[in-house]
């Protein structure tokens, strides 16, 4: 490979090939070997369902959350911006289908999971390509982009994101605000009308994708890092003709949400968040950041660069580090204060959208030479592994980050074998949205002495729903308290609930009830679920499953909390 910065090309198709082995491997080969039929899976089916909705629209059933409300917005609950990304994919595997004999399709089968899955790399390839002109115009040497390259890739949740969850919305976020930040750096150098229209669309596409994504706003200016060039020629050109043309884009982009929402239920404009918000008095920052729950640094520590990258920014700069503070302050703020602010999956997947508006600070970070080049580069490699492995492990529930604590961390770090993932027990939800708080409801529960184990079904407590929580979201608190008498008796019992209204019985879920396997001979667990669909004169049960006999259990605290 012939030209300049040959190091940053070479990376970016090494990551592509191993990109690619995984996705094939790991998703459409998979293990045991029928992984596509869920290459689109979680929040991707809410995203791929509006391509369903033109493709398939007989009998088209519209996407909302699990258990949620009948009140609930019956309109698809995210964006469409990443359906828009993944279309001209899914509208050539439609294609293979209409023009193939037979067969009736609804829009999962092999070539249109394999579609998604080429559009996510597609978009891969895309974000990091325009990540490398950006910072190589910035005037950063070929090393310090590969690194950079390769910290965000493979060092961060966008790798799983390409390949475990190709139609969730991050790959495509990432790719689009890279292409906006290298084309903001081309207008800023050379000012013209298809620039400014261009930087218009692509902005309105992130927020489309993600509305938070709009933050990136804050971060644009980085892009003028590096380059002497005056800023008044695009000012004129946004006071000129153009500024509100490149509006209007903007607008008639965004406006497409509307157009879809009407399509689905005959209005302009929906929440389909209704039983979903922010906490904005109370954003979990701390947790977000550190926590074993899902923390942006604890699993992607290569991320802690930017500390002392936006020092040096500040230091080269003082404007620009301003605003980068400004951005990720609120971005910060505002991701922490959604109420599921774990975001149940691997890392703070929010981030992986907006990582080219950390680009430039993460590269000032980088040492050039010296001693200190040398550690950053074994860090580099050696949380990249750590990555990889743990992203791995996730693709195969080893790891549940939404649902590990330290201690459940310490179990399963490292480990490789499937059955240290089923040994796991416990089940943490978190409390359902509630923005004014929440109101505990007395519950009278009555307790049953849990008789030395063995038995294959013992019911340790019982308690009627309360009237107050009659269709209403509840979040149920459960401690449990076992003593073992043999050790190791209670590896395999298991806690269960389930509710009873007079001879019916309706299962909720179980789990084991050692948190981790080798616990102390007494131990105190704490389980928390979020309850929906309670009818009146409900009964709900919580027993205890199997076991060998040398153990003890017995319910220590039950109580209900709805949303005020």
């Amino acid at each position: 490979m012939k030209g300049p910065h040959r190091a940053s090309r070479i990376t970016i198709i090494v990551i592509m090939l191993f990109a690619t082995w995984a996705s094939v491997h790991f998703r459409y080969v998979g293990v045991p070997g029928n992984d596509w039929h869920d290459a689109i899976n979680s929040d991707g089916k809410s995203y791929y369902e509006y391509l369903r909705l033109f493709l398939f629209p007989e009998g088209h059933p519209h996407i909302r959350h699990e258990g949620a409300p009948e009140a609930s917005t019956p309109v698809i609950r995210h964006f469409g911006g990443a359906a828009a990304c993944m279309a001209p994919f899914v509208f050539v595997a439609h294609g293979y289908t209409l023009l193939k004999s037979g067969g009736v399709e609804d829009g999962y089968s092999l070539h249109y999971q394999a579609a998604v899955g080429l559009a996510a790399l597609f978009h891969l390839a895309l974000g990091m390509i325009a990540l490398r002109r950006y910072l190589l115009t910035q005037g950063f040497g070929d090393l310090i982009v590969s690194c950079t390259i390769i910290a965000f890739s493979l060092g961060t949740g966008l790798i799983t994101q390409a390949v475990v969850h190709p139609a969730m919305s991050h790959v495509y976020g990432f790719a689009v605000i890279a292409l906006l930040f290298r084309c903001a750096q081309l207008l800023v150098r050379g000012p013209t009308p298809s620039l400014l229209v261009v930087c218009a669309a692509l902005f309105a596409l992130a927020i489309w994708i993600r509305p938070v994504n709009g933050l990136v706003l804050f971060a644009l200016p980085l892009a003028a890092y590096g380059t002497s060039a005056s800023i008044s020629a695009v000012a004129r050109l946004l006071v000129s003709r153009w500024g509100p043309i490149a509006m209007l884009v903007a607008v008639a982009i965004l406006s497409l949400q509307c157009m879809l929402w009407y399509v689905q239920n005959g209005s302009f404009f929906a929440w389909s968040y209704a039983d979903m918000g922010f906490h904005w008095s109370r954003p979990a920052v701390l947790r977000s950041l550190f926590s074993a729950r899902s923390g942006l640094f604890f699993y992607w520590p290569l991320l802690l660069l930017l500390v002392p990258g936006a020092i040096v920014l500040w230091r080269h700069n003082m404007k620009l580090g301003a605003l980068f503070a400004i951005f990720w302050a609120a971005f910060m703020y505002v991701t922490a204060s959604w109420w599921n602010w774990c975001y149940d999956n691997f890392g703070q997947r929010t981030y992986v959208d907006v990582l080219a508006a950390m680009a430039l600070p993460f590269a000032l970070a980088i040492p050039s030479k010296g001693s200190l080049r040398s550690i950053f580069l074994v860090g580099l490699v050696l949380c990249t592994a750590l990555n990889l492995f743990q992203s791995w492990q996730y693709s195969r529930y080893l790891l549940l980050p939404w649902q590990t604590d330290v201690r459940m961390y310490k179990y399963i770090f490292l480990a490789t074998d499937p059955e240290r993932a089923m040994a796991l027990g416990g089940h943490v939800d978190m409390p359902s949205y509630a923005p004014r708080g929440r109101e505990v409801i007395p519950a009278q529960f009555v307790m049953f002495p849990r008789i030395d184990g063995g038995s294959d079904t013992t019911l340790i407590a019982r308690a009627a729903m309360p009237f107050a929580t009659i269709g209403k979201a509840t979040y149920f608190e459960l401690d449990v308290e076992r003593t073992e008498t043999i050790a190791g008796a209670s590896a395999d019992a298991r806690i269960a609930l389930r509710f009873r209204n007079k001879d019916q019985l309706r299962p909720i879920h179980s789990w084991r009830m050692n948190v981790v396997p080798d616990g102390a001979r007494s131990e105190h667990w704490h389980y928390a679920f979020n309850l929906y669909a309670q009818q009146r004169g409900d009964t709900l049960e919580v027993l205890c499953v199997g076991g060998n006999a040398g153990w003890l259990a017995r319910t220590a605290s039950a109580q209900f909390s709805v949303a005020r």
